[in-house]
């Protein structure tokens, strides 16, 4: 089944997911906290980043949630979804039949199309 260009583009859209994981593990992992005792008090060279971080790890996780909903409404069980996760966010190979992995791809790019047009 032929994908339309909006869901071809979802479709190479979430091929960033990798780095949507890696940006919420690492920045979650960062741990800068104002030190009084090497700067003068009352000042900092670069103020309080915690913030910017949160914005960050909020849209990159965001991101993440609504693949993972398509993936969960689509494919049903998790050795599934966990195939079509390797597929469509890593480049992996199906190990579908070709006429079932392309009815499902198409299901699951228009669920993408629906779930990335909504509004919060």
């Amino acid at each position: 089944m032929k994908l339309t260009d909006r869901e071809q583009g979802l479709i190479r859209y979430i091929r960033q997911y990798p780095e949507w994981v890696s940006t919420v593990e690492c920045l979650c992992d960062m741990r800068s906290a104002i030190t009084y005792d090497a700067d003068k008090v009352q000042t900092s060279p670069n103020g309080d980043t915690v913030i910017e971080l949160v914005v960050q790890i909020e849209a990159a996780q965001e991101r993440i949630d609504k693949v993972e909903r398509c993936l969960a409404n689509v494919y049903r069980t998790d050795e599934r979804i966990n195939d079509m996760r390797n597929v469509f966010c890593y480049g992996g190979k199906s190990k579908m039949r070709r006429r079932e992995f392309y009815t499902l791809r198409k299901l699951f790019a228009g669920e993408l199309v629906e779930v990335f047009s909504e509004k919060r």
